[in-house]
């Protein structure tokens, strides 16, 4: 493979999962992690995928069988999906969390700006609709209103 620029740091990412021996009794399993629900594993026993809306269920960390899985060693494998990883905050004047909603790959602006900003001339800012202002408002340069 070839890159243009700089390779990507996170082109391979790791499997995260977990493996578990059956022993024909055992239904409830303890998780590395916590989990909101079944769809966000893949479990597969003795290699062959079971279905999260009637195999098992998950409380938190808990992995629960509908029928205790045979006896064998590392014989329960679960992979974990749709883990959230990490979260980004905005850094400080910048858009906060929350305030934009995506609309058919447009975004409503859904702002109350109520502290007092003051906007630099070398500055950039935007705005979009409706926004209510109830602080003061500082244009040192150019104002364009579209």
């Amino acid at each position: 493979m070839s890159y243009l620029g700089n390779k990507p740091s996170n082109i391979f990412q790791t499997i995260n999962s977990s493996q578990f021996s059956g022993d024909n009794s055992t239904v409830n399993f303890t998780l590395s992690q916590t989990t909101a629900n079944a769809n966000e594993l893949e479990v597969f026993v003795g290699n062959v995928r079971q279905d999260p809306h009637s195999a098992y269920t998950v409380s938190g960390t808990t992995l629960s069988f509908t029928a205790a899985p045979p006896t064998g060693t590392n014989n329960i494998y679960v992979v974990y999906q749709g883990k959230k990883s990490g979260e980004t905050t905005p850094g400080e004047n910048s858009i906060e969390y929350g305030m934009l909603k995506a609309i058919n790959g447009g975004f409503e602006n859904k702002a109350t700006i109520s502290s007092n900003i003051t906007v630099d001339a070398a500055d950039n800012m935007l705005v979009c609709g409706p926004a209510a202002f109830t602080g003061t408002v500082v244009v040192n340069g150019t104002l364009t209103v579209v």
